[in-house]
């Protein structure tokens, strides 16, 4: 997301997110993007015949009530996109703040098989028991650690306990800011499920991404680029 004032610079969501979260508008923001993201899916499926997976970072509070996952539900029903395509990303911090009730909330979006990932993994303070107990998919190695790779021994040897970690409870791994190769052989050879980062491809606008997910919808048995799965 990127706010556009009128005659200024685009705004990043660091900023404005913050501010949506104290004013009480992150839910109504909220209900956008994901009305937004399953209109782009269904075209895109339109296109190539097959949803892509898109991930999404949401807000703790837009769990603090059964309204944006009702909207939510609703939303999938009228594009007709199954909630296994899309990717909700909370941060381990944010979880923590009110683990009971995000919990609860967690499972019943889960149950319209939805996806769930804990985010920037290692920059805050969380319970291994409630992650245990939460209905996580996936686990995203934050890119603070991901930088270090090649230069700090520190950073390397956490990133192999969270993956270890990760796929000992069952999880897949994605790491997050990836930039070079040596970061992508390292990652690799530790069994890290997917990559995300500038490496792989820069921040666009939907209408820009046609040509990477073309990519990554080549028929079966095709050696194309596109047949080896990225985040």
């Amino acid at each position: 997301m990127r706010w556009y004032p009128r005659d200024q610079d685009p705004v990043g969501p660091d900023t404005f997110i913050p501010i949506a979260e104290d004013s009480g508008q992150m839910t109504q923001i909220g209900n956008w993007v994901m009305g937004e993201v399953c209109r782009q899916l269904s075209q895109w499926n339109e296109l190539f015949g097959e949803f892509p997976i898109v991930a999404v970072n949401i807000s703790t509070r837009q769990l603090e009530s059964d309204e944006f996952r009702l909207k939510f539900q609703s939303q999938l029903k009228q594009y007709n996109v199954p909630g296994h395509v899309i990717e909700l990303e909370l941060t381990e911090t944010a979880v923590m703040n009110d683990p009971e009730f995000v919990m609860s909330e967690l499972n019943r979006l889960n149950n319209l098989g939805v996806k769930i990932s804990i985010d920037d993994f290692g920059t805050g303070y969380s319970s291994l028991d409630y992650l245990r107990r939460l209905p996580l998919d996936f686990l995203k190695i934050d890119k603070s650690f991901t930088q270090g790779i090649g230069g700090s021994a520190n950073d390397e040897e956490l990133i192999k306990l969270m993956v270890t970690m990760a796929h000992t409870m069952e999880l897949q791994v994605i790491a997050e800011g990836v930039e070079t190769s040596d970061q992508v052989e390292f990652l690799s050879e530790l069994g890290c499920d997917l990559l995300q980062g500038y490496l792989l491809c820069h921040p666009k606008p939907a209408k820009e991404l046609i040509q990477n997910l073309a990519e990554s919808f080549t028929p079966p048995g095709s050696l194309m680029p596109g047949d080896r799965p990225v985040h």
